[in-house]
Protein backbone atom coordinates (compact mmCIF):
# COMPACT_ATOMS: atom_id res chain seq x y z
CA UNK A 1 0.00 0.00 0.00
CA UNK A 2 1.92 3.37 -0.81
CA UNK A 3 1.90 6.46 1.16
CA UNK A 4 -1.15 8.28 1.19
CA UNK A 5 -0.54 11.59 -0.31
CA UNK A 6 -1.78 13.66 2.67
CA UNK A 7 0.88 12.04 4.53
CA UNK A 8 3.30 13.34 2.16
CA UNK A 9 2.39 16.26 2.05
CA UNK A 10 2.79 16.36 5.84
CA UNK A 11 5.95 18.82 7.06
CA UNK A 12 6.38 18.60 10.62
CA UNK A 13 7.75 21.47 12.82
CA UNK A 14 12.02 20.52 12.64
CA UNK A 15 14.06 21.70 16.16
CA UNK A 16 16.03 24.53 14.96
CA UNK A 17 19.13 23.38 16.78
CA UNK A 18 19.59 20.16 15.50
CA UNK A 19 19.50 21.47 12.10
CA UNK A 20 21.82 24.24 12.63
CA UNK A 21 24.35 21.48 13.70
CA UNK A 22 24.18 19.98 9.97
CA UNK A 23 26.64 19.96 7.31
CA UNK A 24 25.88 21.82 4.16
CA UNK A 25 25.01 19.27 2.07
CA UNK A 26 25.62 20.20 -2.15
CA UNK A 27 22.65 19.98 -3.58
CA UNK A 28 22.29 16.59 -5.51
CA UNK A 29 23.24 17.18 -9.47
CA UNK A 30 19.87 17.37 -11.52
CA UNK A 31 19.44 14.52 -13.67
CA UNK A 32 17.08 13.52 -16.43
CA UNK A 33 15.51 10.04 -15.71
CA UNK A 34 16.37 6.99 -18.02
CA UNK A 35 14.41 6.11 -20.98
CA UNK A 36 11.34 4.13 -19.93
CA UNK A 37 9.51 2.13 -22.15
CA UNK A 38 7.88 0.48 -20.14
CA UNK A 39 3.83 0.19 -20.39
CA UNK A 40 2.16 2.14 -17.98
CA UNK A 41 -0.45 0.09 -16.48
CA UNK A 42 -3.61 1.03 -14.19
CA UNK A 43 -5.80 -1.86 -12.63
CA UNK A 44 -8.92 0.09 -11.67
CA UNK A 45 -12.48 -0.29 -12.18
CA UNK A 46 -13.17 -4.09 -11.81
CA UNK A 47 -16.76 -4.67 -10.60
CA UNK A 48 -18.68 -7.85 -9.49
CA UNK A 49 -21.46 -9.59 -11.30
CA UNK A 50 -24.88 -8.86 -10.85
CA UNK A 51 -25.90 -12.06 -9.72
CA UNK A 52 -23.47 -11.82 -6.79
CA UNK A 53 -24.11 -10.94 -3.52
CA UNK A 54 -23.73 -7.46 -3.29
CA UNK A 55 -22.08 -8.40 0.37
CA UNK A 56 -19.17 -9.80 -1.96
CA UNK A 57 -18.01 -6.33 -3.57
CA UNK A 58 -15.11 -6.69 -1.47
CA UNK A 59 -13.66 -9.50 -4.29
CA UNK A 60 -13.59 -6.82 -6.69
CA UNK A 61 -11.34 -4.73 -4.42
CA UNK A 62 -9.41 -7.59 -3.77
CA UNK A 63 -8.85 -8.29 -6.83
CA UNK A 64 -7.90 -4.87 -8.30
CA UNK A 65 -5.22 -5.09 -4.67
CA UNK A 66 -3.49 -8.04 -4.93
CA UNK A 67 -3.33 -7.88 -9.10
CA UNK A 68 -1.53 -4.11 -8.50
CA UNK A 69 0.48 -5.66 -5.88
CA UNK A 70 1.60 -8.45 -7.71
CA UNK A 71 2.20 -6.36 -10.95
CA UNK A 72 4.00 -3.74 -8.90
CA UNK A 73 6.96 -6.66 -8.32
CA UNK A 74 7.41 -7.62 -11.60
CA UNK A 75 9.46 -4.56 -13.02
CA UNK A 76 8.56 -5.55 -17.20
CA UNK A 77 5.89 -3.08 -16.35
CA UNK A 78 5.46 0.23 -14.37
CA UNK A 79 2.39 -0.35 -12.56
CA UNK A 80 0.16 2.26 -10.92
CA UNK A 81 -0.79 1.82 -7.42
CA UNK A 82 -4.38 1.89 -7.23
CA UNK A 83 -4.91 5.27 -4.60
CA UNK A 84 -3.48 6.86 -6.72
CA UNK A 85 -6.05 6.51 -9.42
CA UNK A 86 -7.95 7.13 -6.87
CA UNK A 87 -6.55 10.10 -5.75
CA UNK A 88 -6.27 11.79 -9.43
CA UNK A 89 -9.89 11.07 -10.04
CA UNK A 90 -11.35 12.78 -7.11
CA UNK A 91 -8.60 15.92 -8.25
CA UNK A 92 -10.19 15.95 -11.55
CA UNK A 93 -14.09 15.33 -10.36
CA UNK A 94 -15.78 18.84 -10.31
CA UNK A 95 -19.82 17.18 -9.42
CA UNK A 96 -19.00 14.61 -7.12
CA UNK A 97 -22.40 12.91 -8.25
CA UNK A 98 -20.68 13.20 -12.07
CA UNK A 99 -17.03 11.49 -11.65
CA UNK A 100 -14.87 11.32 -14.77
CA UNK A 101 -14.42 8.67 -16.47
CA UNK A 102 -11.43 6.28 -16.16
CA UNK A 103 -9.81 6.63 -19.20
CA UNK A 104 -9.16 10.66 -18.84
CA UNK A 105 -8.07 10.44 -14.92
CA UNK A 106 -5.78 7.32 -16.61
CA UNK A 107 -4.48 9.62 -19.43
CA UNK A 108 -3.87 12.63 -17.48
CA UNK A 109 -1.95 10.45 -15.12
CA UNK A 110 0.26 9.25 -17.38
CA UNK A 111 -0.71 5.80 -17.72
CA UNK A 112 -0.58 3.62 -21.68
CA UNK A 113 -3.20 1.07 -20.49
CA UNK A 114 -5.78 0.38 -18.25
CA UNK A 115 -7.10 -2.79 -17.07
CA UNK A 116 -10.57 -3.14 -15.54
CA UNK A 117 -12.88 -6.43 -15.01
CA UNK A 118 -15.71 -8.57 -14.20
CA UNK A 119 -15.52 -11.27 -11.23
CA UNK A 120 -18.11 -13.89 -10.41
CA UNK A 121 -18.16 -16.52 -8.13
CA UNK A 122 -16.24 -16.72 -4.71
CA UNK A 123 -12.80 -17.01 -3.75
CA UNK A 124 -13.37 -20.38 -3.49
CA UNK A 125 -14.22 -20.91 -7.27
CA UNK A 126 -14.74 -17.45 -9.28
CA UNK A 127 -14.16 -16.50 -12.73
CA UNK A 128 -13.09 -13.24 -14.07
CA UNK A 129 -13.38 -10.87 -17.69
CA UNK A 130 -10.52 -8.94 -18.32
CA UNK A 131 -10.51 -6.07 -20.22
CA UNK A 132 -6.85 -4.48 -21.20
CA UNK A 133 -7.39 -1.06 -23.13
CA UNK A 134 -4.74 0.97 -24.85
CA UNK A 135 -5.30 4.52 -23.95
CA UNK A 136 -2.83 6.08 -26.15
CA UNK A 137 -4.76 4.82 -29.33
CA UNK A 138 -6.90 6.72 -31.15
CA UNK A 139 -9.51 3.57 -31.02
CA UNK A 140 -8.79 2.64 -27.60
CA UNK A 141 -7.43 -0.68 -28.73
CA UNK A 142 -8.77 -3.27 -26.64
CA UNK A 143 -8.07 -7.27 -25.54
CA UNK A 144 -10.16 -9.40 -23.75
CA UNK A 145 -10.23 -12.65 -21.87
CA UNK A 146 -11.51 -14.93 -19.70
CA UNK A 147 -10.05 -16.49 -16.74
CA UNK A 148 -11.47 -19.37 -14.33
CA UNK A 149 -13.02 -20.90 -12.44
CA UNK A 150 -10.51 -21.89 -10.05
CA UNK A 151 -9.64 -20.85 -6.58
CA UNK A 152 -8.71 -16.36 -5.90
CA UNK A 153 -5.32 -17.09 -6.01
CA UNK A 154 -5.11 -19.15 -8.86
CA UNK A 155 -7.05 -16.32 -11.19
CA UNK A 156 -5.16 -13.83 -10.17
CA UNK A 157 -1.71 -15.86 -11.20
CA UNK A 158 -3.80 -16.53 -14.45
CA UNK A 159 -4.07 -12.50 -14.71
CA UNK A 160 -0.73 -11.63 -14.42
CA UNK A 161 0.96 -13.98 -16.51
CA UNK A 162 -1.72 -13.05 -18.96
CA UNK A 163 -1.35 -9.04 -18.96
CA UNK A 164 2.69 -9.80 -18.78
CA UNK A 165 1.80 -11.83 -22.03
CA UNK A 166 0.15 -8.94 -23.62
CA UNK A 167 2.07 -5.47 -22.65
CA UNK A 168 5.65 -7.42 -21.83
CA UNK A 169 6.42 -10.84 -24.37
CA UNK A 170 9.89 -9.66 -24.70
CA UNK A 171 10.82 -8.27 -21.94
CA UNK A 172 13.56 -10.16 -19.62
CA UNK A 173 12.23 -11.58 -16.42
CA UNK A 174 12.74 -9.96 -13.34
CA UNK A 175 16.31 -10.90 -11.37
CA UNK A 176 14.52 -9.78 -8.38
CA UNK A 177 13.37 -12.50 -5.68
CA UNK A 178 10.35 -13.66 -6.83
CA UNK A 179 6.77 -12.28 -4.58
CA UNK A 180 4.86 -14.81 -3.07
CA UNK A 181 1.80 -15.93 -4.74
CA UNK A 182 -0.03 -13.82 -2.50
CA UNK A 183 0.47 -10.87 0.36
CA UNK A 184 -1.34 -13.15 3.05
CA UNK A 185 -2.51 -16.76 2.91
CA UNK A 186 -5.87 -15.52 4.57
CA UNK A 187 -8.95 -15.29 2.82
CA UNK A 188 -10.65 -13.47 5.69
CA UNK A 189 -7.75 -11.28 6.59
CA UNK A 190 -7.58 -10.10 2.46
CA UNK A 191 -11.16 -9.77 3.27
CA UNK A 192 -10.77 -7.12 6.28
CA UNK A 193 -7.82 -5.88 4.31
CA UNK A 194 -9.98 -5.21 0.94
CA UNK A 195 -12.65 -3.75 3.16
CA UNK A 196 -10.10 -1.21 4.73
CA UNK A 197 -9.00 0.12 1.41
CA UNK A 198 -12.73 0.51 0.27
CA UNK A 199 -13.42 2.53 3.59
CA UNK A 200 -10.10 4.31 2.90
CA UNK A 201 -11.21 5.20 -0.58
CA UNK A 202 -14.33 6.47 0.55
CA UNK A 203 -12.83 8.65 3.91
CA UNK A 204 -14.20 6.12 6.09
CA UNK A 205 -10.84 6.63 8.51
CA UNK A 206 -11.77 4.87 11.53
CA UNK A 207 -13.70 2.31 9.53
CA UNK A 208 -10.26 1.25 7.54
CA UNK A 209 -8.43 1.75 10.99
CA UNK A 210 -10.80 -1.25 12.53
CA UNK A 211 -10.58 -3.48 9.82
CA UNK A 212 -7.11 -3.32 9.10
CA UNK A 213 -6.46 -4.28 12.97
CA UNK A 214 -9.08 -6.91 12.07
CA UNK A 215 -6.71 -8.61 9.49
CA UNK A 216 -3.67 -8.59 11.51
CA UNK A 217 -5.54 -10.46 14.06
CA UNK A 218 -6.35 -13.07 11.55
CA UNK A 219 -3.12 -12.56 10.23
CA UNK A 220 -0.16 -11.33 12.08
CA UNK A 221 2.25 -11.32 9.15
CA UNK A 222 0.08 -9.30 7.07
CA UNK A 223 2.84 -6.52 6.04
CA UNK A 224 0.22 -4.37 3.96
CA UNK A 225 -2.33 -4.31 6.86
CA UNK A 226 0.41 -3.10 9.16
CA UNK A 227 1.51 -0.52 6.43
CA UNK A 228 -1.70 0.88 6.15
CA UNK A 229 -2.46 0.94 9.90
CA UNK A 230 0.74 2.68 10.39
CA UNK A 231 -0.55 5.40 8.00
CA UNK A 232 -3.86 5.70 8.83
CA UNK A 233 -2.50 5.97 13.08
CA UNK A 234 -0.13 8.87 11.74
CA UNK A 235 -3.31 10.68 10.15
CA UNK A 236 -5.08 10.16 13.14
CA UNK A 237 -2.71 10.29 16.06
CA UNK A 238 -4.23 7.30 17.26
CA UNK A 239 -1.39 5.33 18.86
CA UNK A 240 1.59 8.08 18.59
CA UNK A 241 4.70 8.27 16.15
CA UNK A 242 6.19 5.92 18.52
CA UNK A 243 3.75 2.99 17.95
CA UNK A 244 3.30 3.54 13.92
CA UNK A 245 7.83 3.31 14.53
CA UNK A 246 7.75 0.18 16.18
CA UNK A 247 5.17 -1.09 13.72
CA UNK A 248 7.27 -0.08 10.27
CA UNK A 249 10.54 -1.25 11.65
CA UNK A 250 8.70 -4.36 11.97
CA UNK A 251 7.89 -4.34 8.40
CA UNK A 252 10.86 -3.46 7.63
CA UNK A 253 12.51 -5.91 8.76
CA UNK A 254 9.91 -8.49 7.45
CA UNK A 255 10.56 -7.13 4.04
CA UNK A 256 13.87 -7.39 4.18
CA UNK A 257 13.97 -11.34 4.89
CA UNK A 258 11.64 -11.86 2.12
CA UNK A 259 13.25 -9.72 -0.24
CA UNK A 260 10.50 -7.29 -1.27
CA UNK A 261 12.07 -4.11 -2.51
CA UNK A 262 9.25 -1.99 -2.11
CA UNK A 263 7.96 -2.67 0.94
CA UNK A 264 10.96 -1.83 2.43
CA UNK A 265 10.97 1.25 0.25
CA UNK A 266 7.85 2.37 1.95
CA UNK A 267 8.74 1.63 5.08
CA UNK A 268 11.60 3.84 4.97
CA UNK A 269 9.83 6.34 3.96
CA UNK A 270 7.19 6.52 6.58
CA UNK A 271 10.07 6.18 9.11
CA UNK A 272 11.44 9.61 7.36
CA UNK A 273 8.40 11.47 8.04
CA UNK A 274 8.36 10.21 11.37
CA UNK A 275 12.25 11.00 11.62
CA UNK A 276 11.64 14.73 10.50
CA UNK A 277 8.20 15.28 12.96
CA UNK A 278 10.70 13.85 15.81
CA UNK A 279 12.93 15.92 14.73
CA UNK A 280 15.45 14.40 13.38
CA UNK A 281 16.59 15.78 9.91
CA UNK A 282 19.79 14.01 9.05
CA UNK A 283 18.01 10.71 9.93
CA UNK A 284 15.48 11.62 7.88
CA UNK A 285 17.18 12.55 4.93
CA UNK A 286 19.37 9.66 5.48
CA UNK A 287 16.08 7.54 5.61
CA UNK A 288 13.86 9.34 2.51
CA UNK A 289 17.52 8.43 0.17
CA UNK A 290 17.66 5.09 0.98
CA UNK A 291 13.85 4.67 0.18
CA UNK A 292 14.71 6.78 -3.51
CA UNK A 293 17.53 3.85 -3.67
CA UNK A 294 15.53 1.11 -3.34
CA UNK A 295 12.76 2.39 -5.51
CA UNK A 296 15.18 2.87 -8.13
CA UNK A 297 16.33 -0.73 -7.66
CA UNK A 298 13.57 -1.82 -7.78
CA UNK A 299 12.45 0.33 -11.20
CA UNK A 300 9.88 1.50 -9.17
CA UNK A 301 8.43 4.81 -10.57
CA UNK A 302 5.81 5.69 -8.52
CA UNK A 303 7.82 5.18 -5.22
CA UNK A 304 10.92 7.37 -6.81
CA UNK A 305 8.24 10.01 -7.05
CA UNK A 306 7.21 9.71 -3.47
CA UNK A 307 11.04 10.06 -2.27
CA UNK A 308 11.63 12.49 -4.36
CA UNK A 309 8.72 15.46 -3.49
CA UNK A 310 9.34 13.91 0.23
CA UNK A 311 13.47 14.91 0.16
CA UNK A 312 12.73 18.29 -1.87
CA UNK A 313 10.37 18.93 1.11
CA UNK A 314 12.96 17.70 3.72
CA UNK A 315 15.04 20.44 2.27
CA UNK A 316 12.85 23.51 2.10
CA UNK A 317 12.04 22.37 6.29
CA UNK A 318 14.96 22.31 6.86
CA UNK A 319 15.87 25.54 4.91
CA UNK A 320 12.90 27.21 6.98
CA UNK A 321 14.49 26.42 10.22
CA UNK A 322 17.60 27.40 9.89
CA UNK A 323 16.29 30.83 8.59
CA UNK A 324 13.67 31.60 11.86
CA UNK A 325 16.16 30.20 14.64
CA UNK A 326 18.26 32.99 14.32
CA UNK A 327 18.30 36.35 12.94
CA UNK A 328 21.82 35.82 12.00
CA UNK A 329 21.37 32.52 10.49
CA UNK A 330 23.79 31.58 8.01
CA UNK A 331 22.89 32.83 4.41
CA UNK A 332 24.87 30.43 2.27
CA UNK A 333 23.49 27.78 4.66
CA UNK A 334 19.98 28.51 3.97
CA UNK A 335 20.52 29.02 -0.08
CA UNK A 336 22.15 25.60 -0.01
CA UNK A 337 19.37 23.99 1.21
CA UNK A 338 17.36 25.50 -0.84
CA UNK A 339 19.18 25.08 -3.76
CA UNK A 340 19.43 21.29 -2.18
CA UNK A 341 15.29 21.53 -2.48
CA UNK A 342 15.39 23.01 -6.21
CA UNK A 343 17.64 20.25 -6.92
CA UNK A 344 15.52 17.48 -5.38
CA UNK A 345 12.30 19.24 -7.45
CA UNK A 346 13.59 19.44 -10.65
CA UNK A 347 14.46 15.91 -10.49
CA UNK A 348 10.45 14.83 -9.46
CA UNK A 349 9.56 17.17 -12.50
CA UNK A 350 11.35 15.25 -15.28
CA UNK A 351 10.44 12.11 -14.07
CA UNK A 352 6.68 13.38 -13.86
CA UNK A 353 6.78 14.85 -16.69
CA UNK A 354 8.54 11.80 -18.75
CA UNK A 355 5.71 9.93 -17.45
CA UNK A 356 3.40 12.23 -18.51
CA UNK A 357 1.24 12.82 -15.64
CA UNK A 358 0.22 15.87 -15.74
CA UNK A 359 -1.88 16.33 -12.55
CA UNK A 360 1.14 15.67 -10.23
CA UNK A 361 3.07 17.94 -12.44
CA UNK A 362 1.07 21.18 -11.78
CA UNK A 363 1.76 21.39 -7.57
CA UNK A 364 5.61 20.45 -8.55
CA UNK A 365 6.00 22.86 -10.81
CA UNK A 366 4.15 25.57 -8.76
CA UNK A 367 6.27 24.29 -5.45
CA UNK A 368 9.37 25.06 -7.32
CA UNK A 369 7.92 28.43 -9.09
CA UNK A 370 8.20 29.03 -4.47
CA UNK A 371 11.37 27.53 -3.77
CA UNK A 372 13.09 29.82 -7.13
CA UNK A 373 10.76 32.65 -5.05
CA UNK A 374 12.80 32.64 -2.25
CA UNK A 375 16.05 31.99 -3.89
CA UNK A 376 15.30 35.60 -5.79
CA UNK A 377 15.03 33.90 -9.07
CA UNK A 378 12.16 35.90 -10.26
CA UNK A 379 12.28 34.89 -13.74
CA UNK A 380 12.51 31.14 -13.23
CA UNK A 381 9.42 31.49 -10.87
CA UNK A 382 6.95 33.34 -13.37
CA UNK A 383 8.17 30.84 -16.31
CA UNK A 384 6.85 28.43 -14.12
CA UNK A 385 3.96 29.50 -12.70
CA UNK A 386 3.28 30.30 -16.54
CA UNK A 387 3.97 26.79 -17.23
CA UNK A 388 1.49 25.71 -14.24
CA UNK A 389 -0.85 28.17 -15.79
CA UNK A 390 -0.57 26.53 -19.34
CA UNK A 391 -1.40 22.79 -17.85
CA UNK A 392 -4.57 23.54 -16.25
CA UNK A 393 -5.99 24.71 -19.33
CA UNK A 394 -5.39 21.82 -21.39
CA UNK A 395 -6.90 19.60 -18.49
CA UNK A 396 -10.49 21.85 -18.94
CA UNK A 397 -10.29 22.09 -14.76
CA UNK A 398 -11.61 25.39 -13.81
CA UNK A 399 -10.51 24.40 -10.18
CA UNK A 400 -6.93 23.72 -11.43
CA UNK A 401 -7.11 27.02 -13.74
CA UNK A 402 -8.70 29.30 -10.97
CA UNK A 403 -5.38 27.86 -8.10
CA UNK A 404 -3.23 28.74 -11.02
CA UNK A 405 -3.95 31.86 -11.75
CA UNK A 406 -4.35 32.73 -7.73
CA UNK A 407 -0.73 31.83 -7.18
CA UNK A 408 0.24 33.72 -10.46
CA UNK A 409 -1.80 37.10 -8.89
CA UNK A 410 0.33 36.24 -5.89
CA UNK A 411 3.68 36.05 -7.76
CA UNK A 412 3.05 39.75 -9.36
CA UNK A 413 2.04 40.57 -5.58
CA UNK A 414 4.97 39.83 -4.16
CA UNK A 415 6.77 42.44 -6.64
CA UNK A 416 4.62 45.27 -6.45
CA UNK A 417 2.98 44.59 -9.69
CA UNK A 418 -0.06 45.62 -8.61
CA UNK A 419 -2.19 45.58 -12.11
CA UNK A 420 -0.80 42.30 -13.11
CA UNK A 421 -2.10 41.16 -9.83
CA UNK A 422 -5.04 42.41 -9.91
CA UNK A 423 -6.24 41.25 -13.40
CA UNK A 424 -4.87 37.64 -12.61
CA UNK A 425 -6.41 37.26 -9.10
CA UNK A 426 -9.91 38.64 -11.21
CA UNK A 427 -9.64 35.80 -13.69
CA UNK A 428 -8.90 33.68 -10.33
CA UNK A 429 -12.14 34.87 -9.03
CA UNK A 430 -14.29 34.24 -12.15
CA UNK A 431 -13.31 30.57 -12.56
CA UNK A 432 -13.64 29.83 -8.65
CA UNK A 433 -17.01 28.62 -6.73
CA UNK A 434 -18.91 30.30 -4.76
CA UNK A 435 -17.88 29.60 -1.80
CA UNK A 436 -14.56 31.01 -2.45
CA UNK A 437 -15.96 34.35 -3.78
CA UNK A 438 -15.56 36.42 -0.29
CA UNK A 439 -11.54 35.27 0.24
CA UNK A 440 -10.92 36.46 -3.05
CA UNK A 441 -12.97 39.81 -2.81
CA UNK A 442 -10.87 40.86 0.64
CA UNK A 443 -8.09 39.94 -1.62
CA UNK A 444 -8.87 42.11 -4.68
CA UNK A 445 -9.15 44.36 -1.68
CA UNK A 446 -5.91 44.15 -0.39
CA UNK A 447 -4.12 44.39 -4.21
CA UNK A 448 -6.48 47.74 -4.95
CA UNK A 449 -5.31 49.35 -1.80
CA UNK A 450 -1.56 48.19 -2.52
CA UNK A 451 -2.02 50.09 -6.01
CA UNK A 452 -3.86 53.13 -4.06
CA UNK A 453 -7.34 52.77 -5.46
CA UNK A 454 -9.49 53.39 -2.50
CA UNK A 455 -12.59 53.32 -3.84
CA UNK A 456 -12.46 50.13 -5.43
CA UNK A 457 -10.68 48.54 -2.52
CA UNK A 458 -13.78 49.28 -0.31
CA UNK A 459 -16.06 47.88 -3.15
CA UNK A 460 -14.32 44.48 -2.59
CA UNK A 461 -14.50 44.90 1.22
CA UNK A 462 -17.70 46.20 1.20
CA UNK A 463 -19.05 43.42 -1.36
CA UNK A 464 -17.34 40.79 0.89
CA UNK A 465 -18.80 41.83 4.55
CA UNK A 466 -22.15 41.79 2.79
CA UNK A 467 -21.12 38.05 1.83
CA UNK A 468 -20.28 37.16 5.16
CA UNK A 469 -22.45 39.16 7.49
CA UNK A 470 -24.13 35.73 8.50
CA UNK A 471 -21.61 33.62 8.82
CA UNK A 472 -19.67 32.06 11.39
CA UNK A 473 -16.78 33.74 9.77
CA UNK A 474 -15.99 36.23 12.84
CA UNK A 475 -12.61 36.88 12.10
CA UNK A 476 -12.76 37.59 8.42
CA UNK A 477 -15.99 40.08 9.21
CA UNK A 478 -13.59 41.83 11.33
CA UNK A 479 -11.00 41.85 8.89
CA UNK A 480 -13.34 43.25 5.96
CA UNK A 481 -15.24 45.95 8.98
CA UNK A 482 -11.56 47.38 10.03
CA UNK A 483 -9.97 48.08 6.49
CA UNK A 484 -13.74 49.19 5.38
CA UNK A 485 -12.91 51.63 8.27
CA UNK A 486 -9.93 52.80 7.42
CA UNK A 487 -10.78 53.21 3.37
CA UNK A 488 -13.94 55.16 4.67
CA UNK A 489 -11.71 57.34 6.73
CA UNK A 490 -9.06 57.99 3.70
CA UNK A 491 -12.36 58.81 1.62
CA UNK A 492 -13.06 61.42 3.88
CA UNK A 493 -16.64 59.02 5.01
CA UNK A 494 -16.29 59.74 8.93
CA UNK A 495 -19.58 58.98 9.65
CA UNK A 496 -19.40 55.58 8.25
CA UNK A 497 -16.06 55.12 9.24
CA UNK A 498 -17.26 55.11 12.77
CA UNK A 499 -20.10 52.68 12.42
CA UNK A 500 -17.61 50.03 10.02
CA UNK A 501 -14.99 50.33 12.92
CA UNK A 502 -17.66 50.30 16.13
CA UNK A 503 -18.76 47.03 14.88
CA UNK A 504 -15.01 45.88 14.27
CA UNK A 505 -14.63 46.72 17.66
CA UNK A 506 -17.31 44.61 18.70
CA UNK A 507 -16.06 41.29 16.89
CA UNK A 508 -12.65 42.04 18.72
CA UNK A 509 -14.29 42.61 22.10
CA UNK A 510 -15.90 39.22 21.36
CA UNK A 511 -13.01 37.45 20.08
CA UNK A 512 -10.70 39.03 22.71
CA UNK A 513 -8.40 40.43 20.04
CA UNK A 514 -5.32 42.05 20.91
CA UNK A 515 -6.20 44.79 18.86
CA UNK A 516 -9.50 46.44 20.42
CA UNK A 517 -7.10 48.59 22.35
CA UNK A 518 -5.93 50.39 19.30
CA UNK A 519 -9.37 50.30 17.73
CA UNK A 520 -10.79 51.78 20.93
CA UNK A 521 -8.64 54.74 20.56
CA UNK A 522 -8.93 55.28 16.77
CA UNK A 523 -12.91 55.13 17.37
CA UNK A 524 -12.24 57.70 20.20
CA UNK A 525 -10.31 59.74 17.76
CA UNK A 526 -12.95 59.66 15.09
CA UNK A 527 -15.44 60.63 17.64
CA UNK A 528 -14.02 63.85 18.57
CA UNK A 529 -13.10 64.81 14.97
CA UNK A 530 -9.25 63.97 14.55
Amino acid sequence: MPIPSSARRCTPAVLAALLLALPVRAAPPASQPATDDRARLAVVGFDIAAEVDARDAWVAVAFEEVLTWKLRRSAQLCTMPTIRAHQGRMELTDDPNQPPPWPRVLGELGMTHWLSGRCTGTPASMSVTLRLARLSSAGGAVATTEIGPARLSDVLEGARTWILGELAPSAPASTAVPPPVMPTDSLTALEYFSRAVLAVRQERVAEALRLADDAIDVDPRFRAAHGLVAQLELRTGRAGRGAATRRLRAVLSSAQSGGDTLDRANAELALSMIAQADGFADGARVRAETALALATEARDVFGQIAALGWLGDLALAQAQALATADGDADRDAVRARLEDSRAWQQQLIALLEHIGDRLATMPALSKLAMTCERLGDAPAALALHERVLTLSRELGSKPHEATAWMQLGQHYRMRGQWSEAINATRRCAELAGEAAQPALHIALAELHAGAGQDAEALRYYESAHAALRDSPELMSQFVCLREMARMQRKLDRRADARRSLQDALDIARVLELPEREALEQELAALKRGD
